[in-house]
């Protein structure tokens, strides 16, 4: 099972594995570890189309084959400018911000229900 989890790996594994199954368990995993929910049949098989696409990837034969140019290379070797920053003060900075607590910035919840009472004391969901 964990060869299958780690499909990027395979070409380091000196077994070769079976082609995954998408169980309802691997899915149900995936989404957990993704923090996606896949709601539709279509999806999970645009999934299982995507991970026969990573198989052939690794039946590919690179022997012989030269590694890419790395742009990092050329990047390492560029002289970087002096830059001179200003201070600017906490305070100055969370002056810019809607909303801050304890000299943090606050950002609202992403894709997080929580309960908060409206004017009326009624509570309501928000996402």
């Amino acid at each position: 099972m964990l060869r299958h989890c780690i499909l990027f790996s395979r070409a380091f594994c000196t077994v070769k594995s079976p082609p995954l199954e998408l169980t309802k368990e691997v899915i149900t995993k995936l989404e957990r570890l993704s923090a996606l929910q896949m709601q539709l049949p279509q999806e999970s098989r645009n999934l299982a189309e995507d991970i026969q696409v990573a198989e052939r990837i690794f039946e590919v034969n690179t022997e012989g084959v030269d590694p890419l140019h790395n742009i990092v290379d050329d990047f390492i070797n560029c002289p970087v400018r002096e830059d001179v920053s200003e201070h600017t003060s906490i305070n100055e900075t969370l002056a810019n911000a809607r909303k801050t607590f304890e000299g943090f910035f606050v950002s609202p919840s992403v894709g997080v229900e929580y309960k908060r009472r409206g004017k009326d004391g009624n509570k309501k969901t928000d996402k």
